[in-house]
């Protein structure tokens, strides 16, 4: 398929864009405490910094979280220089030059929790495309990966972690068996019994 200029150059010009500035309030928030204080990323727990940096829509907050994961000891000049000549650089000149108004343990709490809840967000939306895709075309392994992040919701386990224990055939809690056997005794998701007729 051959696609038109404008409407092919108008997409990436949009994706672009989006790496130039945060996706949101919350994001925006993150990135002004991670541009003031680069280490903060590394005092999350190594799977919350993994899952950050891989979210499926990137922004200005994904893309710096990548650039400190790639360079542990950049300092915020050095991030300014890394977006120098962008529209992302104004931006974040601007955050590095508003004060934060809390101290050094209180932004730490912060930023982890505003982490946390971003995480949350994503898992939410990634269960909501399952789900819409479960609807549109129904599969074992799609109603597997729903139920298994579904399940994590609660648990508030992630969701990679709780594919490779279904993969191995264990439940969260270290059991075995880590789904239902139907009535041709094939192995599918644990979740809500469905009444046997």
């Amino acid at each position: 398929m051959d696609c038109s200029t404008a409407r092919c150059g108008g997409a990436a010009a949009r994706s672009a864009d989006s790496l130039l500035r945060p996706a949101g309030p919350l994001h925006r928030r993150l990135l002004a405490h991670l541009i003031h204080r680069p280490g903060l990323l590394l005092a999350l727990p190594p799977a919350a910094r993994e899952r950050l940096g891989a979210h499926p829509d990137p922004d200005l907050l994904v893309e710096v979280v990548r650039y400190v994961a790639q360079n542990p000891e950049a300092e915020p000049v050095e991030i300014l220089g890394r977006w120098s000549g962008t529209a992302a650089h104004a931006l974040l000149l601007q955050l590095l030059q508003a004060p934060l108004a809390i101290d050094e343990h209180a932004q730490q709490g912060e930023f982890t929790d505003g982490v946390a809840k971003l995480l949350l967000a994503i898992e939410r939306a990634e269960r909501q495309r399952l789900l819409a895709e479960l609807r549109e075309d129904p599969t074992r392994e799609k109603l597997a990966e729903f139920w298994l992040r579904k399940q994590g919701a609660a648990s508030g386990e992630p969701a990679a972690v709780r594919a490779d224990a279904a993969a191995a055939g264990v439940n969260a809690d270290g059991g075995a068996g880590a789904g239902v056997v139907d009535a041709a005794g094939q192995v599918g998701p644990a979740g809500p019994r469905m009444r046997q007729e």
